[in-house]
């Protein structure tokens, strides 16, 4: 951080509710000269005001106007900037906001969003029960952050399936709040109580460690996969129903995405920001090892790197779209019509249905590519169209993802059941066609496999049966 220079940022509350503008292309970084100068009484007593506490009677607090020359990217696309009621930014809010950007922990698009819908939706809470963000006082119902806790108790009371959304909330005003702290803001009471705890986790490595966590009795105790939400696979009969749809309702950038998501695990993030050279080195192996997450052909879940592999005869279904006169209709619409990498899977505007984490051209889309319209195709579509066939259940599409974990498992249960290999085994086969962290939450899929007993085909079957509808319907070989 540099002292560059100073600006007076005040401690108050937005006035009337927030909303949230995206800025497109939001510059980061600032040419500012920097000059060795002699300290001035002025500079000396602005800093005497900077070691000393906030003045918590009138709310104000001075803050270092900081030149973002460390920022990696030096523009930030979509940013989440929070306007008060009259139209004009709240200035505290978006220097937060600006600050997490600026230390590399929350830089991505989606993360700040989140915390900005946090700071909206805790500020239009505030200005209802009528308290002061600021104001701890004696009364521990009456304290910003346990009022805010209790808000949402209230709810998890009703709908426990909200529980991991509020803590998700809470965690989030915590995080302002502790930047408060760091900037010299002293409360009079308490804001939380703090204990400490430890979890057992795996790095990128697979190695087991015990990591240090800092915990509050602000948070709530919720049931984890609650309900049939948090997981549900789809068993044969639904899978086959699912792909019969599709190819009813015959949009092949969906039929194609579905189908990658059935067959590899892949998340919609993944699976839609795939780049079209991720299938130039395929040498007609049965499976086609694909390098996602860091520094690979398509995103992942915290940029975590590791192979999806890819049937052999979808490949060449892909390959096939990407030459074809669609495809191309397509590109040259888009911004990679003369570039080499490009996405496989793009828009009738030329825009990915989802955009990669360093995608150059993210600024110049009318809008955030997150896979919006995936869904919408789902909603509008798709459940649309296997109501009107007869069948009951609904779309997700992350339930794509349990239904091949289920099918994995389906494949090696016999296995199992012969003793030809161990339950640890299995758990770690499955673990590492879904990159889980650790066995425990893979888990889950085995026992709910075992559990309901379900006598259907293998995962290779089933593939079996994929290649052979796909092959009738576009005559891919």
């Amino acid at each position: 951080m540099s002292n560059a220079g100073l600006i007076r940022i005040e401690n108050r509350a937005p006035s009337g509710k927030l909303t949230i503008k995206k800025i497109a292309k939001l510059k980061l970084l600032q040419a500012v000269e920097l000059e060795e100068r002699e300290p001035t009484h002025e500079n000396c007593r602005i800093q005497t005001v900077l070691s000393c506490c906030s003045d918590t009677k009138t709310h104000e607090s001075f803050f270092p106007l900081m030149p973002m020359e460390s920022v990696e990217k030096p523009i930030f696309n979509h940013f989440p900037c929070l306007l008060q009621a009259d139209g004009s930014p709240w200035a505290l809010g978006n220097l937060y906001l600006l600050d997490l950007v600026a230390t590399g922990a929350t830089a991505s698009q989606a993360t700040v969003e989140k915390h900005a819908i946090a700071l909206k939706d805790f500020f239009g809470i505030m200005l209802d029960l009528g308290l002061n963000f600021l104001n701890f006082s004696l009364r521990k119902a009456r304290r910003p952050t346990y009022a805010y806790s209790d808000y949402y108790r209230d709810i998890v009371k009703e709908f426990p399936k909200e529980g991991q959304k509020a803590n998700a909330m809470i965690r989030k005003i915590i995080a302002f709040y502790r930047w408060l702290l760091h900037r010299g803001f002293v409360p009079e009471q308490a804001m939380w109580k703090e204990s400490t705890g430890y979890i057992r986790i795996k790095n990128k490595a697979g190695m087991s460690y015990d990591k240090k966590i800092t915990r509050t009795d602000l948070t709530l105790k919720v049931i984890k996969n609650l309900g049939a939400k948090a997981l549900r696979a789809y068993d044969e009969i639904e899978q086959k129903a699912l792909i019969e749809t599709l190819l009813q309702i015959d949009n092949t950038e969906m039929t194609l995405g579905f189908l990658l998501a059935i067959l590899t695990g892949a998340r919609l993030q993944t699976v839609f920001t795939l780049q079209a050279s991720a299938l130039d080195d395929y040498d007609g192996s049965d499976y086609h090892p694909v390098v996602v997450g860091e520094r690979g052909f398509a995103d992942s879940k915290f940029q975590k790197r590791f192979a999806i592999l890819i049937p052999g005869w979808l490949v060449l279904a892909l390959k096939t779209y990407l030459a074809s006169e669609r495809y191309a209709a397509r590109k040259d619409i888009s911004f990679y019509s003369k570039t080499k990498s490009t996405y496989i899977f793009l828009a009738k505007t030329g825009a990915p249905y989802y955009a990669k984490g360093d995608d150059t051209f993210a600024s110049d889309y009318r809008s955030q590519r997150l896979g919006k319209s995936v869904q919408a195709f789902i909603f509008q579509q798709l459940n649309p169209a296997l109501a009107q066939s007869g069948h009951t259940f609904k779309v997700r599409f992350h339930n794509l993802r349990a239904s091949f974990a289920e099918n994995v498992v389906i494949e090696n249960l016999h296995l199992l059941n012969a003793g030809r290999i161990t339950w640890a085994e299995l758990l770690n086969i499955v673990c590492e066609r879904l990159a889980h962290a650790s066995t425990e939450e893979t888990e889950n899929y085995v026992n709910s496999v075992r559990a309901k007993q379900i006598k259907a085909v293998a995962q290779s079957k089933f593939e079996s049966y994929l290649e052979s509808r796909i092959q009738n319907v576009w005559g891919a070989s």
